[in-house]
């Protein structure tokens, strides 16, 4: 039986995927349509790569219940760059802004933006990142 919280250490790129799986099929377990868990299952694959590509590794949390997910991504890396933050701050968009000082494009985090309720990022003390973010169930079928 699927439980509806998932947890999971990330050591590389094929946990990260197989927990966004499963936090598809918890979703679909728990009536989410079938739409709505493929997007939450896209919101953590983004997350969790970004710890793995970033810090190397990372931590993962998924709350779930019948209307609403909860992510929580930390990782003991370098952080968040001070840019992401602050446009991140200000709703901008990051894909494509100054690439080449995070080795990415943006594109995760900003498709993360889009599929989240909420998405809050944040850097940890004295070092590591934090990525957190809520969706709500969209659609009834």
């Amino acid at each position: 039986m699927i439980e509806p919280t998932q947890a999971m250490t990330l050591a590389g790129r094929a946990d990260c995927v197989g927990l966004a799986i499963s936090a598809r099929q918890l979703a679909m377990a728990c009536g989410w349509p079938p739409l709505d868990g493929a997007a939450l299952e896209l919101l953590v694959v983004e997350l969790t790569t970004n710890a793995v590509r970033h810090a190397g590794a990372g931590e993962c949390r998924i709350d779930l219940d019948g209307a609403r997910a909860q992510v929580d991504v930390r990782d003991a890396g370098p952080g968040f760059p001070a840019w992401v933050l602050e446009r991140h701050a200000r709703s901008e968009h990051l894909e494509g802004a100054v690439p080449h000082r995070s080795g990415g494009l943006g594109a995760g985090l900003d498709c993360c933006a889009r599929l989240a309720d909420e998405l809050k990022l944040e850097n940890l003390n004295p070092h590591g990142a934090k990525a957190w973010a809520m969706r709500r169930r969209r659609s009834s079928t």
